[in-house]
């Protein structure tokens, strides 16, 4: 019987080796897996279970709703015999990357107003939900149940009451210590809340490491937010470390569909429901002028087919001239990212590098 159960392993190890071996993975990883499964038996099976399957051959979001939703964006997107005319020739590989890898058109946009602190940005982002009149759509890795995200909630259950159609995403790691009362203080004044991919049993679930970390806001289909500050006092007040140090930036134009479009795939994501388009989008796309600004919105996560960002990185920084900056809270590159700015730096360029002198996390400290 012993030796039964044992011919049984070696051949679901064989099955799962094959697997892994078809998923393509760095030869490193591949050799790691297929070792853990054959030669720590049974445990080695269920830490891949949950933690080693390659997430990027999943489809979340059926190809007929990701097309419906993707519609607009592309419609009010440049098309690419007028971007062939107001581009340098020398962008356009960069902007064709990012299109066929991250199927994001080139879109134009108003000058973003850029924000670095936190006082500024929400100062700014709560005037302009104030004035909303016909939706709100939030998403932020992190909502605290502090001073600050109260007044948020206090603000939104407020715009609900109004009648403004109020959608709000949070992360469910990253908003862990945020109480259950407070997202049903939103729900009961009429904000639609969702958490995004919740975990139950954090050491039993590959989906910890999968986490959203967008922090996106659109505010009548006319203003968008995008950046590195989350709803939280350390952002607005300071904390122990003192003042939170991020970048956000708002914008209008037509660039803010892309926006939209990103927040409406995770929506369906967390809520298995696609909402009627009308109102969400303009109608036209924005005229352009000498003063516009050509900007691509480029989406990351686990399910995609490729390393979108990644992939733009290393090829920017393979083409660099000059200089490249790089301003990050956390700085943890992979080999391909790591070794292009190394090639850089021993080509001559100049190659800058801001991280917090302090940080919240250890491994990056």
């Amino acid at each position: 019987m012993t030796a039964l159960l044992i011919v049984l392993y070696l051949l679901l190890a064989a099955a799962v080796s094959a697997v892994i071996i078809s998923e393509n993975r760095n030869p490193l990883k591949a050799m790691s897996w297929i070792l853990v499964v054959t030669f720590v038996p049974v445990l080695g099976m269920i830490i891949y279970i949950f933690f080693g399957q390659d997430q990027r051959r999943r489809r979340i979001v059926s190809r007929r709703i990701y097309k419906r939703i993707m519609h607009k964006p592309h419609y009010l997107s440049i098309p690419e015999v007028q971007l062939e005319a107001m581009s340098n020739i020398q962008l356009n590989p960069i902007m064709k990357l990012i299109n066929n890898n991250a199927d994001s058109p080139v879109m134009l946009s108003d000058r973003p107003d850029i924000f670095t602190t936190g006082q500024e940005m929400f100062d700014r982002f709560f005037r302009d939900i104030e004035e909303a009149r016909h939706h709100i759509h939030i998403q932020f890795y992190v909502i605290a149940d502090d001073r600050l995200g109260n007044q948020m909630a206090d603000l939104l259950i407020r715009k609900a009451a109004e009648g403004v159609k109020v959608r709000l995403i949070y992360d469910h790691v990253g908003s862990w210590t945020t109480g259950r009362q407070y997202w049903r203080r939103l729900r009961d004044g009429g904000v639609e809340v969702y958490s995004f991919m919740p975990v139950f049993f954090p050491f039993l679930s590959g989906r910890v490491n999968y986490r959203n970390h967008r922090k996106v806001a659109v505010i009548d289909g006319r203003i968008g937010y995008l950046g590195g500050m989350n709803a939280a006092d350390r952002y607005y007040y300071g904390n122990k470390l003192g003042m939170w140090r991020d970048s956000h930036f708002r914008m209008t134009g037509s660039v803010v569909a892309g926006l939209q479009s990103s927040f409406l795939l995770d929506w369906y994501v967390v809520s298995r429901r696609v909402i009627n388009l009308s109102g969400y989008y303009p109608d036209q796309p924005l005229p352009y002028s000498d003063e516009s600004m050509k900007i691509q919105l480029v989406r990351s996560g686990p399910v995609g087919q490729w390393r979108t960002i990644e992939q733009a990185t290393i090829y920017c920084i393979e083409r660099a001239c000059e200089h490249i900056y790089i301003e990050t809270p956390y700085f943890l590159p992979t080999e391909g990212l790591n070794n292009a700015l190394i090639t850089a730096a021993l080509a001559g360029i100049e190659v800058h590098l801001i991280v917090p002198r302090r940080s919240d996390a250890r491994l990056p400290q």
